[in-house]
């Protein structure tokens, strides 16, 4: 049977930016008809934009990759009435903002699909769409460029810059009549209408068998990587634990995006093209030698592997960050007992160890040899984590083999995560009062634990500011500058804080795949303003272990500077008696008062 070439998996390769001929990632050089158009809420609400007579200015704004010039393409397709290959041939002739790309009803649209490529007449360019009538014109720039533009403007562009401002500040999108900044930072690929862009590119590249009908006709298909992926993410072994290999996926983006991580569209496809390929394309299979498939293929090639232990040189991986950037949250690195008894036990009844490339035959006699099994069994465990934290999610069925009454350790604790359902619940906030007063009590004494208080078990009823002229004094007493009570503080999402405080005139979330990335801490003292403190996934996930214990004061030096710097402007509030010092000694509250004659007065609450 002669060797088959799957088209599918030679466009998949062309995403690879490691690899020569990548240029799948431009959308000047992409081929739609293979990625077939996938809605997102950025492209729904930029078609109502530029359908909107009065808009006269559209900037879309974030790092590249974003898609900013496929949104473009977008609307000229749409809006003009141009297949995919006319409308591209516009917006490269006249994608200078210099000339119209044609007309809707009566106003001629103007794009400008990369500022970056305009030098002194990019404030023109801007100028002119602003204050021209009878005209809408969409700019894609990334954030650096439009300041810069803008700093050069010399006042010309003073509303431009005010909504940009205001987008970063409180989420809203215009400010002015006719101008709009969308900046797609915002943009997250794991949630949407229909699963988020993840989700529609798997059901796309994976589960469509249509593209993977030709590999069963191959002869390398039973040894083929590519098609053992394919098959893994797709749930062809199992419907229910494929579903779970692509939640887990998601997870994993979920929780990147939310430790502050900016995910834009290409990398995406270049992440989830590698995943599937490994890679590898048909041809290299095809030629691969009888050792490659039985050995490093099996070992380093399941979409699992390659996820955390790509098999590229420092220089491919290089071109690619995000790989990075998920190698923190790598489960083959958390070790939690009750998960690798379980693992240990049930894959050597299963004889998985022999698939993870051990060797148990031979007992060690010297010390490299130990040195060398050591190394092995670490592999071997890492391959195992990895793959459990995709197959399972805490109760299952390997689990209940070895223990019926097992704890359930949840998918985000495997990824290092302990307080991961707080964080999302304090999100969503729909959870019982008492469920986020607990974790308002555990937040509050993480915030006072970064100030170096340590309270005993006792409930809390407020918390304790310490002046910031001794928050970096450690010693078994401190020097209160506030105290704020925990009534007056309060957990929400940036979103709710957002429409709460700009009385719901904050539309960014509505304008793009919103996925909440902060919890924020608002604080309310009697007779003052508010003071907000946002925490990502990873600075809540700090705040909550100091609550439990956790000192490592040295890895987390840049966000203890930043919650004190937040919390100083809490020390400013106070409005009590200048004359009396609070003082905090362990579980104790001291005033010390000054009298007149010069006596000094301890009064210590219980």
């Amino acid at each position: 049977m002669a060797d088959v070439i799957n088209s599918h998996v030679t466009k998949l390769t062309q995403y690879l930016t490691f690899e020569a001929g990548h240029d799948q990632i431009y959308e000047e050089r992409a081929d739609s008809s293979h990625l077939r158009s996938i809605d997102t809420r950025a492209k729904r609400h930029l078609l109502e934009l530029i359908s909107d007579r009065s808009v006269r200015l559209v900037v879309l704004t974030g790092d590249a990759g974003h898609g900013k010039t496929h949104l473009c393409r977008v609307v000229v397709e749409k809006l003009l009435g141009l297949d995919s290959g006319e409308a591209q041939r516009r917006l490269n002739v006249l994608g200078s903002g210099e000339l119209p790309l044609g007309r809707i009803d009566d106003r001629e649209l103007f794009v400008v699909r990369d500022m970056s490529e305009l030098r002194d007449e990019a404030v023109e360019r801007l100028v002119s769409a602003m204050d021209s009538h009878g005209r809408t014109t969409i700019v894609c720039a990334n954030e650096g460029k439009l300041r810069d533009v803008i700093s050069r403007s010399r006042g010309q562009l003073d509303h431009l810059s005010e909504t940009l401002e205001a987008s970063q500040r409180s989420g809203r999108t215009s400010i002015h009549a006719g101008v709009y900044v969308i900046d797609l930072n915002h943009q997250s690929i794991t949630v949407g209408e229909q699963g988020g862009f993840l989700s529609e590119l798997l059901q796309q590249w994976v589960m469509d068998g249509r593209r993977w009908r030709v590999c069963a006709t191959c002869p390398a298909t039973d040894k083929c990587p590519i098609v053992a992926n394919r098959r893994l993410l797709a749930g062809e072994d199992d419907e229910t634990r494929g579903e779970r290999r692509r939640d887990g996926l998601s997870l994993l983006l979920r929780v990147a995006e939310q430790t502050g991580a900016t995910i834009t569209i290409r990398e995406a496809l270049i992440l989830t093209a590698f995943l599937v390929t490994g890679g590898l394309d048909c041809r290299r299979v095809h030629g691969a030698s009888a050792r490659e498939r039985d050995g490093d293929w099996e070992d380093r090639r399941p979409f699992f592997q390659v996820l955390f232990d790509p098999p590229l040189s420092k220089d491919q991986r290089a071109t690619l960050p995000l790989l990075d950037t998920l190698a923190r949250f790598d489960p083959g690195r958390v070790s939690i007992r009750s998960v690798d008894e379980s693992l240990i036990a049930v894959a050597a009844a299963e004889r998985a160890l022999e698939t993870a490339g051990a060797n148990d035959s031979a007992k060690p006699r010297t010390r490299k040899q130990a040195q060398t099994e050591a190394r092995r069994h670490r592999t071997r465990i890492a391959f195992l984590r990895r793959r459990d934290y995709f197959d399972l999610d805490g109760d299952d069925e390997w689990r209940r083999m070895l223990d019926d009454h097992a704890p359930v350790v949840a998918r985000s604790e495997r990824i290092g995560f302990r307080f991961f359902r707080e964080f999302q619940q304090a999100l969503d906030g729909d959870v019982e009062s008492r469920q986020l007063g607990a974790i308002t009590e555990q937040v509050v004494r993480g915030l006072e634990a970064v100030q170096d208080v340590r309270r005993g078990s006792r409930r809390l009823t407020g918390l304790v500011v310490v002046d910031p002229a001794y928050g970096a004094v450690s010693g078994s007493a401190s020097i209160v500058a506030n105290q704020i009570s925990v009534n007056r503080i309060t957990l929400c999402s940036r979103r709710a804080h957002w429409h709460s405080a700009w009385n719901d005139a904050s539309d960014l979330p509505r304008s793009l795949d919103w996925l909440d990335r902060r919890v924020v801490v608002l604080f309310q003292p009697p007779k003052a303003g508010e003071v907000a403190l946002e925490l990502n996934l990873l600075q809540f996930e700090f705040v909550m272990r100091s609550a439990h214990g956790l000192a490592c004061r040295r890895f987390y030096q840049g966000d203890i500077r930043r919650i004190l710097a937040r919390l100083s402007q809490l020390a400013d509030l106070r409005s009590e008696d200048e004359d009396e010092i609070l003082v905090i000694h362990r579980d104790r509250l001291l005033k010390i008062l000054v009298k007149a004659d010069g006596d000094i007065v301890c009064e210590g609450q219980p």
